[in-house]
């Protein structure tokens, strides 16, 4: 009982030490291997055109915005300013 436990275990050890060193170092898979790199080099470079473009986009429109804003801004004080003056003169 005891050898058919350690023949077992050798027997899987072996297999597993075999099972890690495969390589496959042939002319044909580092071909392979150079043309998926060169095409993910080009998806990389497409997605980081778009992500300064949607970058640009939203600073355009953030831009926009708060011109927006200050612009609401001061058309309220403009027209709080008109409004006390007309409620003033509304009193003399």
């Amino acid at each position: 009982m005891k050898t058919r436990s350690i023949f077992t275990i050798v027997l899987l050890l072996s297999l597993a030490l075999t099972g890690c060193n495969h390589k496959d170092n042939t002319p044909q898979s580092k071909g392979r291997e150079s043309a998926e790199l060169r095409r993910l080099n080009r998806d990389l470079q497409k997605a980081e055109t778009n992500v300064s473009k949607q970058e640009s986009a939203k600073a355009w429109w953030q831009t926009v915005a708060t011109f927006l804003a200050v612009a609401a801004i001061g058309l309220l004080v403009i027209g709080t300013i008109i409004g006390s003056s007309a409620r003033h003169e509304s009193q003399r």
